[in-house]
């Protein structure tokens, strides 16, 4: 599916949930969300899903924030996942917490 539709963004997310999830492969999770993000910057689900594992594979508070400002942007998708997402800016809140002691 991928290989005849290589821009859409519903089939690279889905496929890069799967990769998360089931093979648990994050280098090529990453990268198919990075495309996902690219076909579609306003996806608030793929947005937060790319946050999410930037947070839980890299410790990388910074380009997860930085995906995350992006759910600011009010869409349907981005308000959807605002649930979610509250959830994931308390870790980060706790993060920088913990860098400043």
């Amino acid at each position: 599916m991928i290989d005849a539709n290589p821009g859409n963004p519903l089939f690279l997310a889905n496929y890069a949930n799967y990769l998360k999830k089931v093979k648990a492969d994050f280098t090529k999770a990453e990268q198919f969300y990075e495309r996902a993000t690219l076909a579609n910057p306003a996806d608030g689900n793929v947005l937060s899903h790319y946050a999410d594992l930037l947070w839980q594979t890299h410790g990388d508070s910074a380009r997860a924030e930085a995906y995350l400002i992006k759910l600011s942007k009010p869409t349907p998708t981005t308000v959807l996942c605002w649930l979610r997402t509250l959830g994931f800016c308390g870790m980060l809140t706790t993060m920088r917490k913990k860098k400043m002691t």
